[in-house]
């Protein structure tokens, strides 16, 4: 249940990037709780369902193609500047993209 819950706050999240894309200020708090909420779907995915082995088994192959895609990749890495350093830089080009391919994914499920 938690991970469905969390899926749900990251869906919160991405609606308010999308609101906030004008205003810079509000746009990176909003960036930030995105990024580590959207991070920690998976953990808790595997928490939760690690003993459905063929879950487990999707989880697995979704995570090698995530490790090979672009757009998965800078999303990675912005969670971790966001969350061990700093605000990610968010020139609005940067943001546009990722706001762009994370909703055509998230749309396609």
């Amino acid at each position: 249940m938690q991970c469905r819950e969390r899926l749900d706050q990251t869906k919160f999240f991405y609606s308010k990037i999308q609101e906030e894309f004008k205003n810079p200020i509000i746009f990176e708090y909003y960036l930030n709780a995105f990024l580590a909420s959207a991070r920690s779907v998976t953990n808790l995915l595997e928490k939760e369902f690690s003993k459905n082995e063929k879950l487990m088994r999707f989880h697995s192959e979704r995570m090698k193609e995530w490790h090979e895609d672009k757009a998965m990749r800078l999303f990675y890495e912005l969670r971790s500047v966001s969350l061990k350093e700093q605000t990610p830089p968010t020139r609005k080009t940067v943001a546009k993209s990722l706001v762009e391919r994370f909703s055509s994914s998230i749309k396609s499920k």
